[in-house]
């Protein structure tokens, strides 16, 4: 059972998220695509990993925790964007010439 602070806090980190998809989904738009919503939770996750690599000496909780959260929104914007948006189930993409689909 989560004590009364770790649920505030945890409160406050869904509200940090939450300002995140709303500000990402303004600036950007929402996904056009699943392959669209991967790459950019890709390229967020890649830039944790920078962050994360590093001795932890010279890590940033800061930075550490800025691009967890830019993590976890692109993760939520997927989620109501793409799959329950049902952009993927609407449209279907052919595969670039030559290329298999699977």
């Amino acid at each position: 059972m989560l004590s009364d602070s770790e649920v505030e806090h945890a409160e406050r980190v869904m509200t940090a998220i939450l300002r995140e998809y709303s500000s990402a989904t303004r600036k950007f738009g929402p996904f056009h695509s699943a392959h669209e919503g991967w790459a950019v939770i890709h390229e967020e996750m890649c830039e944790l990993w920078e962050e994360v690599r590093k001795t932890p000496a010279d890590r940033k909780p800061d930075a550490m925790r800025d691009e967890a959260v830019q993590v976890a929104a692109m993760a939520l914007r997927f989620v109501v964007e793409v799959v329950d948006g049902g952009k993927v189930k609407r449209k279907r993409y052919a595969a670039p010439r030559g290329w298999k689909e699977a």
